[in-house]
């Protein structure tokens, strides 16, 4: 065999050596592209929405207590229009994060926060009723009450930020596989 030809079988094999790297190398940066993308339009928002909603569910609990302890009429209706619009609040994230909802766990969950945020948004006529006949004792019976459904909603809005944690880190995990993917073309580009 002449050398001419060895020279031109070496050079098509590292063109096609080149384009096979090349080729895996776009398909590569296509899944980091797409799962980036998706964790920016997606798992971001949720995350917020959900830490949005637990921050208004403590504003909401926090309303009420200064609704009952307060004897002024003018700051209860004050407070009462805050604990109205904590309540919109709660209800406007819970359903911006149902809309980018990426688990079958996650929707599961913000499906029974939103029945025990109704539950719990159920027992406040009561109590305001009686919070603003300055019925402290009676408010506090009531609140007493209300104590089990907001155990119930808190528990299931930090069960649902561990479940978006555990599914960040199993994305990470799998950026770190194509990672060392990456490494691993990179290594035997330049052995």
């Amino acid at each position: 065999m002449k050398i001419s030809r060895k020279l031109t079988i070496m050079a098509l094999s590292s063109i096609a050596a080149m384009v096979l790297i090349g080729g895996t190398g776009i398909y590569v940066e296509n899944g980091l592209n797409s799962a980036l993308v998706d964790v920016d339009h997606r798992g971001i928002p949720g995350m917020r929405n959900i830490y949005e909603l637990k921050s208004h569910q403590q504003l909401l609990a926090i309303g009420i207590l200064r609704h009952m302890l307060s004897n002024n009429p003018e700051q209860k209706a004050g407070y009462e229009k805050t604990i109205e619009e904590e309540k919109i609040a709660m209800d406007k994230n819970l359903t911006a994060y149902e809309a980018v909802a990426r688990s079958e766990k996650g929707k599961e969950l913000a499906k029974a926060e939103r029945v025990a945020i109704a539950e719990y948004v159920g027992l406040l006529p009561p109590l305001l009723e009686k919070s603003r006949a300055n019925d402290t004792p009676g408010a506090l019976s009531v609140a007493a009450t209300m104590t089990a459904s907001r155990g119930k909603m808190s528990t299931l809005v930090d069960e649902h930020i561990a479940v978006n944690g555990r599914n960040t880190d199993v994305r990470a995990e799998e950026s770190s596989v194509w990672r060392s993917a990456d490494l691993l073309c990179q290594w035997r580009q330049f052995s």
